[in-house]
């Protein structure tokens, strides 16, 4: 199968099926909120993770070294040195990684399957925003992250509320290291809205970042990136990608410019880059090659 992402419709499938199949790795389900978990013991290795629908819960049990993520605001560093961790995978978002070698259980949930079990609660997916990236040492989270992987792997009449329960608990802790963070999306006005989206076009080419949209709007990244949601219905990024590939689009039915030309004028990396994410999006190659 192709690790381009044209196939890959879950994190579980891009361990299997994409550029992390040939780690050791150990696959399990249950519950009845249709978790997935995988265990992975990974070397060193830059990866693309495509936009997937799940929010994935990632636990650090041994990394050693230099970790670099790029969620869709530009580059961050990490040190680890061994620690073990707590963070979140975010739905929806292209996630690149470059990433020492590292061994790492995930669970995972369909982010529809989350966001009506948190609004039963009056509670957003934006109340996990403090996890995205960064490993925090919750032990109670932890041990309940732990307690899903074992029920995931028993077969007895209790497993599947067990796991369900130690989701649960999971949650809660995670949700209330954040700070529960409670409060309304802040509004976007029409004129803020307006200058990012201007800001956006204007350098459509460049490696933009939602700090550099913020910045245009007179808002801090975390503020800016809920408050767009609301206005819009969709991330910053996932504008910036969508206009990306549209102004592609354009380039692509008036001109008989090459692809590599196009993509850097769009704001891909190169032509590859490009093709993969119009293949995801669009399920063809540019061109319908």
């Amino acid at each position: 199968m192709p690790d381009d992402g044209s196939q890959i419709r879950s994190l579980p499938d891009q361990y299997r099926d994409g550029p992390y199949r040939d780690f050791a790795q150990e696959h399990r389900a249950g519950g009845t909120f249709g978790l997935e978990f995988v265990d992975v013991r990974q070397g060193a290795i830059e990866s693309i993770d495509p936009p997937l629908s799940q929010v994935g819960f990632v636990r650090l049990l041994s990394g050693l070294g230099s970790a670099e993520t790029n969620f869709g605001d530009g580059w961050s560093k990490h040190e680890l040195r061994g620690q073990h961790g707590l963070n979140v995978h975010p739905a929806n978002t292209e996630c690149q990684f470059r990433l020492p070698e590292l061994h790492l259980r995930v669970g995972c949930i369909s982010e529809g399957t989350l966001r009506a079990l948190l609004s039963g609660h009056n509670l957003s997916i934006g109340s996990l925003d403090g996890l995205v990236e960064h490993f925090q040492d919750l032990p109670r989270a932890i041990a309940a992250h732990e307690a899903m992987w074992v029920a995931a792997n028993r077969t007895d009449p209790a497993a599947g509320l067990d796991l369900d329960g130690a989701f649960l608990t999971m949650l809660g802790e995670l949700i209330a290291a954040c700070g529960h963070n409670l409060t309304a999306a802040p509004k976007l006005s029409d004129r803020r809205l307006a200058r990012a989206v201007d800001y956006a076009e204007t350098h459509i080419a460049a490696s933009l970042t939602v700090g550099e949209l913020a910045g245009a709007a007179c808002m801090s990244p975390s503020a800016f990136s809920r408050a767009f949601r609301a206005a819009t219905g969709e991330t910053p990024w996932a504008f910036i990608r969508r206009r990306r590939l549209e102004r592609a689009g354009e380039r692509m039915a008036r001109t008989d410019d090459t692809l590599m030309q196009i993509a850097a004028d769009c704001g891909f990396t190169d032509a590859s880059h490009l093709a993969r994410c119009w293949k995801r999006a669009y399920g063809t190659t540019p061109r319908g090659g």
